[in-house]
């Protein structure tokens, strides 16, 4: 999907983490990518960033 996405000249944000597969397992990783996703869903949905 990414690559065709880019191939197409659609911007993506992708994000991979060391150890970790279909889902986020670990607790950083965890927190960074909703921590990521929240504020992406904020920029693209004309949305107040949620705090910390």
């Amino acid at each position: 999907m990414e690559r065709a996405l880019k191939a197409a000249g659609v911007p993506v944000e992708a994000h991979y983490y060391d150890g970790e597969g279909h889902g986020y397992f670990l607790l950083p990783n965890r927190r960074d990518y909703y921590t990521k996703l929240l504020a992406f869903l904020g920029r693209h949905l004309d949305g107040d960033q949620a705090a910390r």
